[in-house]
């Protein structure tokens, strides 16, 4: 088998969690008949702070849902330029719930605060009311990294003082728990609403927890239920979840070692990256010049790596559940050769 660095999505899983799917509990969670839904969706609660949980599709079915929940048509959403929801999800809450994205500047030290503040405090009359804010953590696009309670905080204050509401696109939300050494609950107490997926760094084969307060969370069952419907027999896939949270978390602190490894030895072979946002297990290069990015990657795909097509002459590697120290120098020592194959 091959090197496949894409992503943690492309996890499979450990016996003890096909295990635990083989013997669950299953109902139709539609009719609230679901033991496992319902132990998953407690327990993602209870370990959040929160009132209720609610088990969605996926990470962009649980962002969807929660900013319908939160708005209402001809409003308008604060959100990271960089985030999963402004670049991937297909502006579905415009298309789907009439709101409009409203996109703030950002890096890897987070939403710039004086910018969020100068959007809320200066909007016009003639502009839609920014009625909500979404924060990403970890953060995707720029290279898996954290966002911590002090800065959660801020933008809490800053929800008070002009009274939008905040949701956490937790995505990779227990990456930054395990890497910032802070509890789950710590890190989400100034949002009103988290999502997280079970299907990335946690292994389970599908799903994410949309979590909040319980008359958030029928608003966002009836979401649910508007753009994907109830839920059968998902106690399968709920007890993958369960597992996970019980068995996974921790372990996320070795996919975090791995991506330090990795982004140390492209360094080593002279590979452009910011070792400083390399706190979890995301890791963003160039290579070194000439050699471009496109090529490097057809070039390892042919001797069995897998990465995703680069953007801009960057690539990102992905460290996960059924990656070893084995394959990162593997990964490396075919960058070795590459790389030395194009300066002769």
């Amino acid at each position: 088998m091959g090197i496949d660095l894409r992503s943690d999505t492309v996890t499979l899983q450990p016996s003890g969690m096909l295990q635990a799917m083989l013997h669950a509990e299953v109902g139709d969670d539609y009719y609230g008949g679901d033991r496992s839904v319902l132990e998953l969706q407690d327990l993602a609660a209870d370990i959040l702070g929160k009132e209720q949980g609610l088990l969605v599709a996926s990470g962009t079915m649980a962002n969807l849902v929660a900013v319908l929940a939160h708005t209402n048509r001809g409003e308008a959403v604060l959100m990271d330029i960089h985030s999963h929801l402004f670049r991937a999800e297909c502006d579905n809450i415009s298309v789907l719930g009439g709101v409009r994205a409203y996109p703030l500047p950002a890096d890897v030290s987070g939403i710039d605060v004086e910018a969020l503040e100068s959007a809320v405090r200066r909007r016009k009359s003639t502009e839609p009311p920014l009625t909500l804010l979404v924060v990403e953590n970890t953060h995707n696009a720029l290279g898996g990294v954290s966002t911590t309670a002090s800065q959660m905080s801020s933008y809490r204050e800053l929800s008070d003082a002009y009274d939008f509401g905040i949701h956490l696109d937790g995505a990779r939300l227990f990456n930054a728990s395990v890497a910032l050494g802070v509890a789950p609950a710590t890190l989400v107490a100034s949002a009103d609403s988290v999502t997280f997926c079970l299907s990335k760094g946690l292994a389970a084969p599908f799903g994410s927890v949309l979590v909040g307060s319980t008359e958030f969370i029928e608003s966002a069952r009836y979401y649910r239920q508007m753009v994907g419907g109830g839920l059968r027999q998902a106690g399968y896939l709920a007890a993958a979840g369960v597992w996970a949270l019980r068995n996974m978390v921790e372990r996320l602190a070795e996919d975090h070692a791995l991506a330090k490894q990795l982004a140390e030895g492209l360094l080593a072979l002279g590979c452009e990256l910011d070792l400083a946002t390399v706190q979890t297990n995301i890791v963003l290069f160039e290579p070194p010049t000439p050699i471009r990015a496109d090529m490097l990657v057809q070039a390892l795909s042919a001797a069995g790596i897998s990465l995703n097509p680069p953007r801009n002459n960057r690539i990102r590697v992905v460290t996960h559940y059924g990656i070893d120290e084995r394959d990162v120098d593997a990964f490396l020592g075919a960058m070795e050769r590459e790389i030395g194959n194009v300066r002769g």
